[in-house]
């Protein structure tokens, strides 16, 4: 099993089981990956590093920021703001904090971004590293 990486670079061999990629706050859109396995895996995800929102900037990991006031205005008001997302459609939506892990059918695709209110991610500062490890 691989991922289909589009734009953003792999940095293992397309048939690695582990490898990672990288989410800019500032995407609104996300990056998209996609399974390309025959069959249903495992995948565990990890994002790592900071990034930023607002004016004065704050700084926050993969796991977003809990205390945000305005979570109803969020693209996922039910995920922590800020947090980093992966839509992966009828697999589920997913806050990828810590070590996060999804079961993905034979060319599913994830959409992985920041969780912004719509139109908010021009002010968002920094990247996240987000690794994966196929490991069923």
């Amino acid at each position: 099993m691989s991922f289909s990486f589009g734009a953003n670079p792999t940095f293992a061999s397309p048939l690695a089981p582990e490898g990672y990629f990288f989410v800019q706050a500032t995407n609104e859109a996300g990056v998209t990956e996609t399974s390309t396995s025959f069959a249903d895996v495992k995948v565990s995800f990890e994002g790592s590093g900071q990034w930023s929102y607002g004016d004065p900037q704050r700084e926050f990991g993969a796991c977003g920021d809990p205390e945000y006031a305005y979570q109803s205005g969020m693209t996922y008001p039910d995920k922590t703001s800020f947090s980093l997302i992966a839509d992966c459609g009828s697999a589920g939506v997913y806050e990828v904090c810590d070590n996060t892990v999804i079961t993905l059918a034979p060319a599913e695709t994830c959409n992985f971004k920041m969780n912004d209110s719509p139109g908010g991610y021009y002010n968002n500062d920094g990247a996240l590293i987000v690794s994966y490890n196929i490991f069923d």
